[in-house]
């Protein structure tokens, strides 16, 4: 009997245990966690630490705005270098078309210019000849005739050849 008395005080003495944490000590353990001070020092804790994390939460929301209005404004620049990339895109296209357009009047005025010479070389043998032949013989009525007409003619190509080469300058 000795025995189970004494198990039973241990027992007993075992469940009166203190212990910081209110739901671990029992009724005894609230009354010295309540009497020693430990309780409001775990208050004070768990209050110290719901400030900061509200303090962390405000950093937090502030960081937040201030990035959201960030990637606003950088969303607006890339909107407005798109834009104007765009526009450039367009002028190289029209200058790339405009280049085109001069190479293709560069081949042509190069042709004209070689038709032009080609007609002034041809030009230069005929009023040689008619030169040749008017001083050569004697000269007859029709023969005048046809010779005066040559050169009017040729007048005429020489006018043209002139106003030809004026507009390719």
């Amino acid at each position: 009997m000795r025995i189970i008395v004494t198990i039973l005080i241990i027992s007993s003495l075992n469940a009166c245990a203190v212990s910081d944490d209110p739901s671990e000590g029992g009724f005894f353990g609230g009354v010295y966690g309540i009497t020693s001070g430990n309780y409001d020092r775990r208050i004070e804790e768990r209050e110290n630490n719901l400030s900061a994390l509200k303090d962390l939460q405000k950093q937090s929301q502030t960081e937040q705005q201030s990035l959201t209005t960030e990637k606003a404004s950088v969303s607006a620049r890339l909107s407005t270098l798109q834009q104007q990339s765009k526009q450039l895109n367009d002028e190289i296209k029209q200058l790339s078309q405009q280049v085109r357009v001069i190479d293709a009047k560069n081949k042509n005025v190069t042709q004209q210019k070689q038709q032009l010479t080609q007609k002034t070389e041809r030009l230069q043998k005929e009023l040689k000849k008619l030169q040749q032949a008017s001083t050569v013989k004697q000269v007859a009525e029709n023969d005048l005739q046809n010779y005066e007409r040559e050169e009017q003619r040729l007048r005429q190509e020489v006018t043209q050849l002139k106003q030809d080469l004026y507009l390719l300058k």
